[in-house]
């Protein structure tokens, strides 16, 4: 496994990860063709809006259709 970067937040390959930890309920994204996960909350410098029904859990991050943002949320 191999953690690297996206949008200046480290994240890991989902794929591998699964093999190890439920990965259910955690907010996706695919980066050169990778699906990664975000290790840790990514707090947003842009301003929420209200108009979003999903939301993080635990640190209340936009989503958009999952239940936690990140795996650092999901084990908290």
């Amino acid at each position: 496994m191999k953690i690297r970067r996206y949008l200046l937040h480290e994240v890991i390959n989902r794929p591998d990860f699964q093999k190890y930890f439920d990965c259910s309920g955690i907010q996706g994204y695919q980066t050169n063709k990778n699906k990664v996960l975000f290790l840790k909350s990514r707090k947003d410098n842009q301003q929420q809006q209200n108009n979003k029904d999903r939301r993080c859990n635990i640190c209340n991050q936009n989503l958009l259709d999952a239940s936690y943002c990140s795996i650092q949320c999901k084990v908290f």
